[in-house]
This record gives structure tokens, C-alpha cells and sequence, in this order.
């Protein structure tokens, strides 16, 4: 199960929460052979000696010595050896190496007392300072309390490594089929910990513990006698609890490395609450030692293949560019015209698209949903079906209206003025005078949701951050307030973004970009794609699947109107 759970770890850690635009900064990067230059070249090659010769320790941090000195202090102990890379339309994003210890064996590949350690070199931004980010793993199981710990790093120009982020992920057995997670975040400028309880359903298995007595291990002979006898279950605390189905599927014969490839495959379905999630694959050639991994409908594809093959990839070659999305647009097209064409497998189907874009066509053409749209200069959309509820104007635990700072703030607001479009204008003001955009959050990659408090606390954040301010004051201002979700769309970029929508009247929705001191207008609503209300930001309790499902596979083209 090894490769299936390196793929499924990397699924779930939703690019959504790390993706966020500045209003009005942003920049694009077009197609090249190799996106590297030579200095950064010969910082990935320095950087990867070290990988092989495990000259990289984690640093020590508060709170979680005990698992840095245990990984430490093991890595040079475990024996067996695998590299790995990760490509994205046949460019090369990540290189990587595994360490692992020796596991018994129930003889299905179900491992107990299992070490392993990894180190992950990949792309960020060649154009920034931090071109690069490090990340360092090491993972312990033991059938009663597995756990993982990471470090994140960027490195610099310099090839210098700065660390951005730790991060622990405990799970313990407490009773039967009775488990409790712990996670811990600790950032530069702040540490998050959370507390999970779950159990799994009777009959089932909860993958990296001991299987339960009362099942036949002697009828599990291989990977599909395992799936067929057992249900299988893995918990994320994005998702909660997932369960795992695996399907054989027909042999593929593959060239690549210049090899011909005979790759035996299976499909791994993972479902939550009974609906199909999400859907990988992986293959593997065990004469030449290759396998790959991939989730279906996504770009992106990892392999495992043995080190003279690993050791002539290199990252940044390829064809393509690092983005499943594309912006055709001539230079200065926006600020002429307000009328796109867009391509996606997926449709538009937010309930207010009608405040941004009127459909002009729309049409289904081998699998691609098209689009002509036109910008909707008003930024309103009216309904008597879009009548504000309670979800619009209540607090919780993240977009916190009881604040003192939050009431005192809507009360002098409610005093000077009466009617939502002026209390939002003077919300707008106060963002403008109070809270400044975090680039350093950007530039770190250490963007994660925040409650209202932390925000505050701040005194600055990215996009969704400026979406949980406005709310929380909105709402308790008395204006019906919502955080959208979707893209920030320029000539020649398009990025993921968070912004608001308010009712300035009964089923009258208004759209509102948190980082202005005035609303939009003509011109402004071009930029603005909507995807999403983004009730994940609004309430960190609830689950992100409908922000993967909406966001995580699309591939979205933007082009001139025809």
C-alpha cells in the first residue's frame, strides 16, 4: 500500500487553502524547455546529494522534540531505498527520496513496525526569491499509535533553507475500533492544534493499525484478497472518514525512459459517507522496478523508478507549464473588451453567476463545457429564490461576530449609517485603514485559514482572511453576508481568490471585493469568476469536499470572445 498512500496524502492536501491572489499584484510565466536557470540548477543539484547522502535533520521545535530527535536519530538506520518524481503535463515538479525500515508482513502488505523517512525536493515560484521548498517527513507505525512529522522549507536564491512550517499528525488506538488524532501546525508566527474523535464502522480496518482478531488473515494472499475480505478506511481531518475500494484493471504497456513499460494496474476508489470522492490509479513493472501513481482526471502523475533513471530527471525539463489552467488572452484584451470565451470539464454552476457574467452561449463539445460570457457591470443579481437565511448573518467559531473588537466596530458602523450599502462601504474603509496584505504569507507558502480573532490579531492576511473580516462585521452590522470562492482572472494569469457577495435588499445580492475601498464597477467584474460559496472558510468545521470537487480538477481555458 505504500505508493497508494503517498498518492493519497498528496490528494488531500487541498491546493485550495495554499491558493490565494492579491487583488491587484499578480504576475504569469509562459512555456519553456526548463523553467530553472543554472545557479537554481546547481542548487537542486547540491540539494540533492544531500537527500542521498541524508546530511538534511530536522530542526528542533517546541512541543515536538521527542519526534524530531526520534527521526533524527533513525534515518541513517533505515535500509531500503526508493526515489521517486512527480511531473504535471510532462513537466517535472518535485524529486524525492524515500527511506524505510524492514516490516513484517502479513504477506498482503499489511506492514507493522514500519519507519520510514523522505525527503521531498520541489518547484515554487523560479521567479521569486524562494524558488524552491524542502520538505523533510518521517513516518512511524507501530499497530497501536502511528505518526507523521514534517518540516517545510523554502530555499532561497542562495540555496539556503529557511524553515516555514512543522507539522505533527498522531493517531491513536484508545478502544475498539475507537481512535483519536491529534494535529499540530506550528508556523513562524503561530502554532494550531486540533483534537479528532472517530471510530470505524464494524468489519472494517483502519489502514497503518493492527487488523482485528476476529478476521482470517490466511484468507489474504495478495492487495485484492485484502480489499475483497476487509473494508478499508483511512481518516483525514479535511474529510473525516474515507473508505478505500480497490479495482483491478486491464495491463498497460507504456514507453517511457525509453523503456517499454508493462505496468500491472489497479484503481483505488475512495469514498466518503458511501459517495464516490475521488479516483487514483497506479501501475507497476516489477521486471524494471517503475511504478507510477495518479488521480484520475488531474495532470499530475508520480513515479518510482529506480536511481540511474531518477538521477538523470531534472527539475523544471518538460513541455508544459506548471498549471492545469490557461489564460489566451492578448496583452491589455480585459481592459478592452467584456466579453470571454471559457473552456472547462466542469460547468459553472454557482447559483449567483449572474452578478459577474450574463451566459451569452453555452455549449457541450467533446467533453468541454463552453462558454461565452458577458460582464454583468452592475455586480448585482436579483431573485426571490436568493432570499438571505440564517447561515448569512449567524457567527461560529471562525467568522466570530461576539468579539468585543467585532461589536464595538459594527455598532459604530450602525450608528453613522443605515442601509447595507453604506455599512459595507464603511467596512470596506476600516479593511482599507487596518489590515494590510500578507505577502510573506504568499511568499512563505504558510497561507491557512484563520479564525476572525487570529485575523485580527494579525492585522494582516491574504484574500480569504479580508473575506472573514468583512463578514464577521457584516454580520453583526445586521448585513447578509457570504465568502465566494473562485478565480481571479487577468491578460495573461488566473488564480484562485476569495471575496464577499452581500443582500443589499431581499434577494438583491452585491458583489464586494474585501481589499477595495470602494465596490466594484464596469471593468472591475471581468476579473471575477465565481466557483463556489465557500462555506469552508466561512466555518472551519465544515468539510472541504465540496471545495475539492468544485475546484481541484478543473481546467479552465480563457480565450477572446469569437
Amino acid at each position: 500500500m505504500k505508493n497508494f498512500r503517498l498518492l493519497f496524502l498528496g490528494v488531500v492536501s487541498l491546493f485550495f487553502l495554499s491558493a490565494c491572489t492579491p487583488h491587484e499584484d499578480s504576475k504569469s510565466r509562459g512555456t519553456a524547455v526548463n523553467i530553472l536557470t543554472e545557479s537554481q540548477s546547481g542548487c537542486e543539484y547540491q540539494l540533492r546529494q544531500k537527500m542521498l547522502e541524508r546530511t538534511f535533520v530536522m530542526q528542533p521545535v517546541a512541543g515536538l522534540e521527542n519526534e524530531i530527535a526520534l527521526a533524527n536519530g533513525v534515518k541513517n538506520q533505515l535500509r531500503n531505498t526508493s526515489y521517486r518524481f512527480s511531473e504535471k503535463v510532462d513537466q517535472v515538479t518535485s524529486v524525492g527520496v524515500g527511506y524505510s525500515s524492514s516490516s513484517e508482513s502479513t504477506g498482503s502488505g499489511i506492514s507493522i513496525g514500519k519507519q520510514s523517512m523522505s525527503y521531498g525536493l520541489s518547484i515554487a515560484d523560479p521567479d521569486s526569491a524562494f524558488p524552491f521548498k524542502l520538505n523533510l517527513s518521517f513516518e512511524m507505525e507501530d499497530g497501536v499509535r502511528n505518526y507523521s512529522i514534517s518540516q517545510s522549507y523554502n530555499v532561497d536564491s542562495e540555496c539556503q533553507l529557511k524553515l516555514v512550517k512543522s507539522s505533527l499528525v498522531s493517531t491513536e488506538s484508545v478502544g475498539v475500533k475507537h481512535y483519536k488524532m491529534k494535529t499540530v501546525d506550528r508556523y513562524v508566527d503561530q502554532v494550531k492544534e486540533n483534537s479528532y474523535d472517530f471510530s470505524v464502522p464494524a468489519g472494517g480496518w483502519l489502514a497503518g493499525f493492527k487488523l482485528d482478531e476476529t478476521i482470517d488473515t490466511s484468507r489474504i494472499t495478495d492487495m485484492e484478497s485484502l480489499f475483497s475480505i476487509i473494508k478499508i478506511y483511512y481518516y483525514s481531518p479535511y474529510y473525516g472518514l474515507m473508505e478505500m475500494k480497490m479495482e483491478k484493471t486491464p495491463d498497460q504497456v507504456v514507453n517511457k525512459f525509453g523503456l517499454d513499460l508493462m505496468l500491472k494496474s489497479s484503481k483505488w476508489h475512495i469514498l466518503v459517507e458511501g459517495k464516490l470522492f475521488l479516483t487514483t490509479a497506479s501501475g507497476q513493472d516489477s521486471e524494471k522496478k517503475i511504478s507510477n501513481s495518479l488521480t484520475v482526471g488531474s495532470p499530475d502523475v508520480s513515479w518510482e523508478v529506480p536511481q540511474t533513471i531518477w538521477s538523470a530527471i531534472r527539475l523544471g525539463s518538460g513541455k508544459e507549464v506548471l498549471q492545469n489552467n490557461r489564460v489566451n488572452l492578448p496583452e491589455g484584451y480585459l481592459a478592452a473588451h467584456d466579453v470571454i470565451q471559457l473552456k472547462d470539464v466542469q460547468a459553472l454552476d454557482y447559483e449567483h453567476l449572474g452578478a459577474y457574467w450574463q451566459v451569452v452561449s453555452q455549449k457541450n463539445e467533446n467533453g468541454n463545457f463552453i462558454y461565452v460570457l458577458k460582464e454583468n457591470s452592475s455586480g448585482t443579481i436579483r431573485n426571490s429564490e436568493f432570499v438571505s437565511n440564517s447561515m448569512d448573518l449567524i457567527g461560529n467559531d471562525t467568522v466570530q461576530t461576539d468579539l468585543p473588537e467585532i461589536q464595538k466596530i459594527a455598532n459604530n458602523i450602525k450608528i453613522q449609517v443605515y442601509g447595507n450599502l453604506s455599512k459595507a462601504q464603511l467596512i470596506l474603509k476600516y479593511l482599507k485603514e487596518n489590515y494590510k496584505y500578507d505577502y510573506d504569507m504568499v511568499n512563505d507558502d504558510t497561507i491557512r485559514p484563520l479564525t476572525t480573532r487570529e485575523a485580527l490579531d494579525r492585522k494582516k492576511g491574504v484574500c480569504q482572511h479580508y473575506a472573514v473580516l468583512f463578514a464577521a462585521i457584516a454580520r453583526a452590522a445586521g448585513v447578509p453576508t457570504r465568502i465566494i470562492g473562485g478565480y481571479y482572472l487577468q491578460d495573461k494569469s488566473i488564480g484562485m481568490h476569495a471575496w464577499n457577495e452581500i443582500e443589499i435588499e431581499p434577494g438583491v445580492w452585491k458583489v464586494v471585493e474585501p481589499q477595495r475601498t470602494g465596490f466594484l464597477t464596469a471593468g472591475d467584474l471581468r476579473h471575477y469568476i465565481p466557483l463556489i460559496r465557500a462555506y469552508y472558510f466561512e466555518d472551519k468545521r465544515v468539510s472541504l469536499l465540496d471545495a475539492y470537487r468544485t475546484t481541484s480538477l478543473r481546467k479552465t481555458v480563457v480565450e477572446p470572445a469569437p
